[in-house]
């Protein structure tokens, strides 16, 4: 089992622990039907927000809003599957695992996401 350790990013900490706290409330979106609407919500703001970031780290010719879209759809989707899965993984542990995979996505661009998310 992977341990939290300093690879997770304060961003997916929030965020795993935001959907631990209404772990209920979640799952009840999603197995009721209900999240679509509501997962494409996040998605559009998410990938907004996160297209902003970039827009700070790098040039138009990178693919702004793809990088963005893929990372908001990966967190939603790991989230989703973390949620209706009732996987054990803490949202610590959770976190260390996202924050993994979105670095590597971001390595592509030479950002981190503590890089990103840095005032």
């Amino acid at each position: 089992m992977i341990t939290a350790t300093i690879l997770q990013s304060p961003i997916t900490r929030v965020f795993f622990q935001h959907f631990a706290d209404y772990r209920q409330a979640f799952k009840s979106f999603i197995l009721e039907g209900r999240w679509q609407n509501f997962e494409r919500e996040i998605l559009v703001s998410g990938a907004d927000n996160y297209s902003r970031l970039l827009t700070k780290h790098l040039d138009e010719s990178a693919p702004i809003k793809t990088i963005a879209t893929y990372i908001v759809s990966a967190h939603i989707g790991v989230a989703i599957n973390w949620l209706t899965e009732d996987d054990a993984h803490s949202p610590a542990q959770m976190a260390v695992i996202m924050t993994r995979l979105t670095n590597s996505i971001l390595a592509n661009y030479d950002l981190t996401l503590d890089t990103l998310m840095a005032k």
